[in-house]
């Protein structure tokens, strides 16, 4: 047997029991040490060029908990630690301190059982080939997450309904326009049926139609199958439309953590519209 499969059949329903979360991240703590060039210029071209070595704290004692089914919007400026922690949650990054259990397990420790429960888009970072029809990447996840051919078929078929790609799944990537590929994105992140999916700016760049259509199949699919969902934008609009609750973090640190309505009763009163 196995190590997925004796997990799938014993360990997992053992956690099941205890009502697993879908995210529990608790005094989580991430620091970089990044080398910088000191001010001014060589004496000669031959000269060893003065670095400074400085210590950049991303997150700082973090705690997050996430029920399984869950949608949670996590906002956030550039640079304060959202992107450091989805990569702490899928196993890509270790963390500084702290602790982090993603469906029960410790992302960074147990790599291979978690990839078949977790789905993952970074909205900068495209996971199709970019050369290849969608189609393609969509068989090959297919086959490296193990999935049986005819359920992989009846899966694309249904993504293909909820998303609104069915037209699109045959032609190259790279001529997709920017929402037709974000769609295909998250619908290929949907494939193996993950118990939660973490967006990390998932409508970046996209025109209000679009962003329109992917909440709008987001929001189908986690009704539909009950998908916990950790949602990062810059975008208010996509945190109201699909969050129940928000958290906003800055240098590393929570500084809010309340329901969605709670949000939009204290601050966003107002709304600037511009006409031509």
């Amino acid at each position: 047997m196995t190590r997925r499969r004796a997990l799938d059949s014993g360990f997992f329903f053992f956690r099941q029991e205890q009502e697993i979360k879908a995210i529990e991240v608790e005094r989580l703590s991430k620091a970089f040490h990044t080398k910088r060039k000191a001010a001014g210029f060589r004496a000669s071209p031959r000269a060893l060029v003065p670095l400074e070595i400085q210590l950049v704290e991303a997150l700082r004692e973090l705690s997050i908990a996430i029920e399984e089914g869950g949608l949670l919007g996590f906002i956030a400026p550039n640079e304060a630690g959202k992107s450091t922690t989805i990569k702490i949650l899928t196993g890509i990054l270790h963390p500084s301190g702290g602790q982090a259990r993603v469906l029960g397990l410790v992302p960074w420790q147990e790599r291979t059982w978690p990839a078949f429960q977790l789905g993952s888009v970074f909205g900068q970072r495209p996971q199709l080939w970019y050369h290849l029809p969608g189609i393609n990447t969509f068989l090959l996840f297919g086959e490296i997450y193990e999935v049986e051919r005819r359920t992989l078929r009846c899966r694309i078929e249904e993504l293909a309904e909820i998303f609104a790609i069915g037209n699109l799944l045959d032609i190259t990537a790279r001529k997709l326009s920017l929402g037709q590929r974000m769609r295909c994105e998250v619908a290929a992140s949907l494939l193996r049926r993950p118990r939660l999916i973490l967006l990390d700016e998932p409508s970046i760049g996209l025109d209000v139609v679009a962003k329109q259509r992917l909440r709008q199949a987001i929001q189908r699919l986690t009704e539909q199958e009950g998908v916990s969902v950790l949602l990062t934008s810059h975008d208010a609009g996509d945190i109201v439309a699909l969050c129940r609750r928000v958290i906003i973090v800055n240098l590393g640190q929570i500084v809010f953590d309340e329901q969605v309505a709670a949000l939009k009763e204290l601050y966003l009163r107002t709304k600037h519209v511009e006409a031509r």
